[in-house]
């Protein structure tokens, strides 16, 4: 026998809370960077996780897409923001 919950797995709610954005430097702004969590910064770009709610922050240069669990993992046991 098989039992079914239509309750989501906590995995697929967090996913809905969370995005995986990365973009240029010249896309980061003293109102956008604090709402990075685990903000990697390259040479010349960044990447980190933002809520889904804050995405409006940032411009259209950047992408957004859903995280994996291990992205959101990493990025939420960085420090607030690492530089290279």
């Amino acid at each position: 026998m098989t039992v079914r919950s239509s309750t989501p797995a906590p995995w697929t709610s967090s996913s809905r809370s969370f995005a995986y954005i990365r973009g240029a430097l010249t896309d980061l702004t003293t109102e956008n960077t604090p709402l990075i969590r685990g903000l990697r910064r390259g040479q010349h770009t960044f990447d980190g996780i933002i809520r889904t709610a804050d995405t409006a922050g940032f411009g259209p240069g950047v992408q957004i897409e859903s995280p994996t669990i291990e992205r959101v993992v990493v990025h939420h046991v960085r420090p607030r923001d690492e530089e290279p």
